[in-house]
């Protein structure tokens, strides 16, 4: 099975509501500990001499941007779980805002 053989499994095949429902469980945790990861360790590691041009409120920043992208991941799961409609909304706005997270603090 090739890759294109999944995408046309994913594209004709029943979707399962528990996977995914876990899925973004599991991205909301990834969430929320990848912004914790970025808020505690400057401030267990403090780096005197860094290459990345960090602005002083990144930790800060990093850590609401984390929970609240988990959050909306805790909340697209209920609502898919639930089968709601607003729930496949809510999950797409939430890995389109954690691509623009991830690029807009890597530059």
């Amino acid at each position: 099975m090739d890759f294109f053989d999944v995408i046309k499994k994913f594209r004709t095949g029943r979707p399962d509501i528990h996977k995914t429902g876990k899925a973004m469980n599991i991205l909301a945790w990834v969430c929320i500990l990848g912004g914790v990861w970025n808020a505690v360790v400057p401030h267990l590691f403090p780096f005197n001499q860094t290459p990345f041009n960090l602005p002083p409120a990144f930790p800060y920043l990093s850590l609401a941007l984390g929970l609240s992208l988990g959050y909306l991941f805790f909340l697209s799961s209920k609502a898919i779980r639930k089968k709601e409609p607003q729930g496949r909304r809510m999950a797409q706005v939430g890995v389109m805002m954690l691509g623009l997270v991830i690029g807009g603090l890597s530059f």
